[in-house]
């Protein structure tokens, strides 16, 4: 299969440019490897950032006063929900 795309952005073909002299690799190898683990079909897990350590810890970061102010957020106000 054959494919024409236009309007790459220049930092774009910078860096892909880079990655494939890098690699020592054909422009166009480096383009469909990327495309692929971009859609999740070269096996390569993709690196996801877990936020575990900083979800839920903002009670009490910013102080009181803001604590006291969002609760207004916390709360469901049941007539929106009919």
């Amino acid at each position: 299969m054959q494919y024409t795309i236009r309007n790459i952005p220049k930092r774009l073909d910078e860096l892909l440019r880079q990655k494939a002299h890098r690699e020592k690799k054909s422009l166009n190898a480096v383009v469909v490897r990327t495309l692929e683990e971009a859609a999740g079909l070269s096996g390569k897990a993709t690196q996801k950032r877990d936020l575990s350590d900083i979800v839920g810890h903002g009670k009490g970061l910013l102080g009181p006063e803001f604590d006291e102010v969002m609760k207004d957020f916390e709360r469901i106000d049941e007539e929106d929900w009919k």
